[in-house]
């Protein structure tokens, strides 16, 4: 099993970097070439990676809605031979939540407290904190895989990639016998969102009291959260569990008006706090009358001109 997945902020020292997690099929595997290509048809080989990952394939879906800390996790089915790797850090409670076993699922990337066997080839990976160095607490399909990992074995791969590019990469493993050829070999490619460099997208837009609604004939308070990508200032970067200072924010905020069916219908710029009122007025200037719901979507645009990833929140009418 393999992944291509961007490096947070947090990790990639404002760089924009990509890391290969990978389960070894066997024993007999002593490594992999890592192949690397901009247009998918040329490959340079960027040398070899010795990673040898617990993990596996879930078996049921693990919920975006599940609890920040989620003690009881998630069943999966072991793949490769290394899972004497993966780690019960009962006990350990500050290198467990400082992340001394990460596990990346897609494109989250959380810790983990234990693995513990089932029986057989089934394992449960539990005391789970969710959405670490600011990436998304999301939904997981079963079939998904989890790559169980320690700080060391955070070696990153490919030069510095621009937003919006499309690398392209092979893992070619090889034995004591040779490696197989590379012709024969799938492609892993994805489209670079710059994680490494952008802003963490802003944390939780709502209304008052996380109700994601509002009273008929009443102006709408909406607000949301400003995340730091730093690995040393807030936002979750910190220990989690662990109080922090405050941080300056950088830059401003693009709010975005939409019907349900994703229509734009209004779009604020540069706004200097996290927080905007949607008056009635502005409802029917903008929607012809007041709505039933919409939806409300917003990103934070960095000092530089980066543009976060956008949170976006249905709101309704009561």
């Amino acid at each position: 099993a393999v992944a291509v997945v961007e490096v947070p902020r947090a990790l990639s020292g404002d760089r924009s970097k990509l890391f290969l997690p990978r389960i070894r099929n066997d024993e007999a595997t002593i490594g992999a070439f890592i192949f690397f290509s901009l247009d998918g048809l040329s490959y340079n080989n960027l040398g070899s990676s010795g990673l040898e990952l617990a993990g596996g394939s879930l078996i049921e879906t693990l919920s975006a809605d599940a609890a920040w800390i989620d003690d009881e996790g998630v069943r999966f089915k072991a793949l490769g031979p290394d899972m004497l790797n993966a780690q019960d850090l009962t006990g350990q409670d500050q290198l467990w939540r400082v992340g001394g076993q990460i596990a990346i699922i897609d494109n989250e990337w959380a810790f983990v407290k234990k693995v513990e066997a089932l029986g057989g080839d089934l394992y449960r990976a539990s005391g789970i904190i969710r959405g670490r160095y600011s990436t998304d607490r999301s939904r997981h399909a079963a079939g998904a895989n989890i790559f169980l990992l320690g700080q060391a074995d955070l070696v990153f791969f490919g030069p510095e990639q621009s937003i919006g590019s499309s690398p392209y990469f092979k893992v070619q493993p090889y034995n004591a016998s040779g490696a197989a050829e590379l012709s024969s070999l799938s492609e892993y490619s994805l489209n670079v969102v710059g994680d490494g460099i952008i802003p963490p997208k802003p944390n939780g837009i709502n209304t008052p009291e996380g109700s994601a609604s509002w009273v008929a004939g009443v102006d709408v308070d909406l607000s949301w959260k400003y995340r730091n990508g730093s690995s040393y200032v807030g936002a979750g970067e910190f220990p989690a569990g662990q109080a922090v200072s405050t941080v300056d924010q950088d830059g401003t905020y693009t709010l975005t008006l939409l019907t349900t069916g994703d229509s734009v219908v209004q779009t604020r710029t540069g706004l200097t706090t996290p927080e905007y009122t949607v008056t009635q007025a502005q409802f029917t200037s903008w929607f012809g009358a007041e709505p039933t719901e919409f939806k409300a979507r917003v990103v934070n645009v960095s000092s530089l001109g980066l543009i976060s990833r956008s949170v976006e929140k249905t709101i309704t009418r009561v």
